[in-house]
């Protein structure tokens, strides 16, 4: 099974993706009234997806900011760089990662699929011009992304104090939030050896490490 990861504007990928996303958040977390239809902001934003063929499995939105947006989780009287003077935010890029969704009936273990796709999620963040990637998240899944990153060596923390603008939608969940440093990931080489944003990742489950690998 050869699992393709890439950033897409393929519609019918996209919708896919959607019609994931909003069983996977009625599902887990049990938000019944939830529309994962397309938004402005999906327009706006950046969608990485993970498919085998023509079969959409997951995805997320990473969400960026220019000089004159905020993210989804900051307000003009609450920004990142005020509220996190330390990280240097107005001179490195950031983004918010949102919505990801990852199909759980799939032959590969979910577990490594999860894996895979954080660390291609990572490499297409950096190729955006982002050097950290905040999550709005429950501690079940702080926990998990912990997990991953760690294994890695990948600086991963959260963000204690931090006023966020949180969705009404998700008023009734855990808003913490957490913070990646992705150039702490791989050091220089991985810096570098940014993807082509036209490129794919392709993990083949007869391959032995490196799962994946870049081909444009």
């Amino acid at each position: 099974m050869n699992i393709v990861f890439e950033i897409t504007t393929d519609l019918q990928l996209l919708n896919q993706y959607y019609k994931l996303r909003e069983t996977s958040f009625k599902k887990i977390l049990r938000l019944p009234d939830f529309c994962g239809q397309e938004e402005e902001l999906d327009r706006q934003s950046d969608i990485l997806i993970a498919r085998v063929g023509a079969q959409c499995l997951g995805g997320v939105r990473i969400c960026g900011v220019d000089e004159s947006d905020l993210l989804p989780l900051e307000s003009h009287r609450h920004d990142l760089p005020s509220q996190l003077p330390d990280l240097n935010l107005d001179q490195y890029g950031y983004c918010q990662w949102m919505r990801l969704t990852m199909c759980s009936d799939t032959l590969y273990p979910n577990e490594k699929l999860h894996q895979q796709f954080f660390l291609a999620l990572t490499k297409f963040s950096v190729s955006l011009g982002y050097r950290y990637g905040f999550c709005l998240s429950s501690k079940v899944h702080q926990r998990f992304y912990k997990k991953f990153f760690s294994q890695y060596d990948c600086n991963y923390w959260s963000c204690e104090g931090i006023n966020v603008a949180s969705e009404s939608k998700f008023n009734d969940l855990e808003h913490l939030l957490c913070v990646t440093d992705m150039h702490s990931l791989g050091g220089d080489d991985f810096i570098n050896s940014q993807a082509n944003l036209n490129a794919t990742y392709h993990l083949n489950n007869q391959i032995k490490p490196p799962l994946y690998y870049c081909k444009s």
